[in-house]
């Protein structure tokens, strides 16, 4: 069996190879067990890769990045393998890195993914905060959809007063629904002289308030 290389198994696999070469690597492949456990290894390997790749990501992947890990498994498999002469340790761990690479790169897009979506809840967030604190009553709810974000924000005014420094500060119940999970916090901002309201403080139920007109 030395006379046949993990890389050849690689490329029958694959189905590069011509008919004669084909033919013969099929016999040697039913004759011999330890072939036969390689190429149903590279048909797992290959399974494994895909199913990584196709999983839904909220940052889609690439569809030309995708196309070449489908269509390029084969050659990075063998380039990793490289002339090894038949056996399971060197082709095998081989071939496993490549399923490391695909993991790894998924879960790094995944936190990318993530990350982008809480910028653009804490953007949305922002925004009503500013329309809610500027032109809202004490008491009266401002709210905004995000269709992207299968959310809503809701922004409610509930005292007003004057701090130390003589600027302006609200306190707002900041209600969101995101995929339909609902979160409750508590805020405070204070009107700056550009008339942006800074948030200044931020808590979540049952905790205890800042001391009035100590903010700034």
């Amino acid at each position: 069996m030395s006379e046949v290389t993990a890389q050849m198994l690689s490329a029958y696999h694959d189905r590069e190879l011509g008919l004669e070469e084909t033919s013969r690597l099929r016999r040697t492949i039913a004759a011999d067990a330890e072939a036969r456990a390689l190429v149903d290894a590279f048909a797992r390997i290959d399974d494994a890769v895909r199913e990584s790749f196709a999983e839904d990501l909220d940052a889609p992947i690439p569809l030309d990045l995708a196309r070449a890990v489908r269509s390029g498994m084969a050659g990075r498999r063998r380039r990793a393998i490289g002339r090894t002469v038949l056996r399971w340790a060197g082709p095998v761990a081989a071939a496993i890195a490549v399923v490391v690479f695909g993991n790894h790169w998924v879960e790094q897009r995944t936190e990318l993914a993530l990350a982008e979506r809480e910028l653009q809840i804490a953007a949305l967030t922002d925004r009503v905060v500013q329309d809610a604190l500027e032109n809202a009553l004490s008491g009266a709810a401002v709210s905004m959809a995000d269709d992207d974000l299968s959310g809503v924000v809701s922004i409610t005014p509930t005292r007003t007063y004057r701090s130390e420094t003589k600027h302006w500060c609200r306190e707002f119940v900041e209600e969101v629904v995101i995929d339909g999970k609902h979160t409750t916090r508590f805020g405070l901002a204070c009107r700056e002289n550009s008339g942006e309201w800074r948030r200044v403080q931020t808590r979540l139920p049952g905790s205890t308030p800042p001391p009035v007109g100590a903010v700034l």
